[in-house]
């Protein structure tokens, strides 16, 4: 089977690309294929493919696979530096975005098994994160998919880090606005003041990235979701 077949193509030979095998669930996952993508991690014709390959195996529940992948987050070494991957319109490299979906489609895959795996699984990939996290503060690609998720299922753990990248994007001449955008974006959900304080101490405002229609839009949202809380409660007292 070639590479790419082994990348893209599901147990029954349709191509559905990258990302829709990251989240295969687990009576879809070509299990067959492990080896070969086991042998294409060390023996691949690029260092994309090999990422590539990696990051299937640990969306599958690899355990050997996540722990290599773990361990290159931490140390920024390996196949994680060499592959030079680019985003089609920012020209930077987008390998951490893909090991960013392989985490978390991981959790996604132990969740459906049971909620005891997810919470294990959700404890495990912290670290790993948090390493993508800190890389973003300094390279850059976008949390965009963490912050999607984080919102879905209320990961509270990381704000803190996200409030820390906040104030290191702020910092950052590199010109790389859209990362201090989506970040803001992320945490006016939670913490409005704290994002108010950061511009302040670098002496900006939600203006300056034309981001103060979006905490009007939070603020409208974050009312109306109290007032449907208050009401289905008032509604199930009934019952």
């Amino acid at each position: 089977m070639k590479e790419l077949d082994l990348i893209n193509k599901s147990e029954d030979g349709e191509f559905i690309g990258f990302y829709e095998m990251l989240l295969l669930p687990k009576d879809e996952i070509p299990v067959n294929r492990v080896a070969d993508l086991l042998d294409l991690v060390e023996l691949g014709s690029t260092p994309e493919i090999k990422v590539y390959a990696l990051c299937l195996l640990v969306s599958w529940g690899n355990e050997s696979a996540f722990d290599r992948l773990a361990k290159e987050c931490s140390s920024g070494e390996g196949l994680l530096e060499l592959d030079k991957s680019s985003h089609r319109l920012r020209g930077y490299s987008t390998v951490y975005e893909k090991v960013l979906e392989a985490f978390i489609c991981y959790w996604i895959n132990q969740v459906e098994v049971s909620e005891i795996l997810g919470d294990g699984a959700r404890k495990k990939i912290f670290q790993p994160l948090s390493d993508i996290i800190e890389k973003s503060n300094r390279n850059p690609f976008e949390l965009k998919k963490l912050y999607s998720h984080i919102l879905d299922y209320n990961w509270l753990e990381f704000a803190p880090l996200v409030k820390k990248h906040l104030e290191e994007v702020l910092s950052d001449d590199s010109g790389n606005q859209w990362k201090v955008v989506d970040a803001i974006n992320f945490l006016d959900q939670y913490d409005v003041e704290f994002v108010s304080m950061a511009l302040l101490k670098k002496q900006k405002s939600r203006k300056d990235f034309q981001l103060d229609r979006c905490l009007e839009n939070a603020s409208r949202t974050r009312r109306v979701m109290r007032h449907l809380d208050l009401k289905w409660r008032s509604f199930y007292k009934k019952f």
